[in-house]
């Protein structure tokens, strides 16, 4: 039941999707550069695909520990997927046991090695609104997410970086955020989030 109103949370429809609709006129000039740096220098596309623009897979892009704040001490030994898909084949009321309605193929038989430091894609639609980024959470808006992205170059707490410089400038970087922005659409229907 919890899952079907979680379904309901949608962002809905952006400006970006009018746009590829055929309204030349719902993105701005840096919006569509940003996304044409999206699909294209940025690579983005590779791992943010899909109507949701998150291919649901699991990747490792070099996030290092840190501290976020002085009331919480740094994320220091989370290995990611390699911990948490353990746990979830291990648990009795996963979607391979009896309990389960419906097996749909998101749960590995086994966690693959190379799953040590990884984690899951994020979903774009709506990002702006977050409050901070990345598994980390140290991030607080995307200007930082799309700097480290171009950088590329973080050396990971565990397993190997997949990621490499993309050498974006500030202005390309600067496009990139507005594109991301343009993902907004009106949010979930206002009586789902009422308590």
């Amino acid at each position: 039941m919890f899952a079907a109103y979680e379904r309901r949370l949608s962002c809905g429809p952006s400006r970006f999707d009018a746009w590829m609709h055929g309204d030349g006129s719902a993105m701005n000039e840096s919006e569509i550069r940003g996304a044409g740096l999206f699909v294209g220098k940025g690579e983005c596309i590779s791992c943010h695909t899909g109507p949701y623009l998150s291919d649901q897979q699991f990747h490792n892009v070099g996030m290092r520990p840190a501290t976020i704040n002085f009331s919480a001490p740094p994320d220091v030994g989370d290995k990611g997927a390699a911990v948490g898909v353990g746990a979830a084949l291990e648990s009795q009321v996963n979607a391979l046991s009896a309990y389960s309605d419906g097996y749909d193929d998101r749960l590995p038989e086994s966690v693959p090695p190379e799953w040590l430091g990884v984690f899951k894609t994020p979903m774009l639609r709506c990002i702006h609104l977050h409050p901070s980024f990345m598994h980390t959470a140290q991030y607080t808006n995307l200007g930082q997410v799309v700097a480290f992205f171009s950088a590329g170059d973080s050396r990971p707490e565990y397993g190997t970086n997949e990621l490499h410089p993309l050498d974006l400038t500030l202005d390309e970087q600067e496009d990139v955020v507005n594109f991301l922005k343009a993902l907004t659409g009106p949010g979930a229907e206002p009586s789902l989030l009422e308590p």
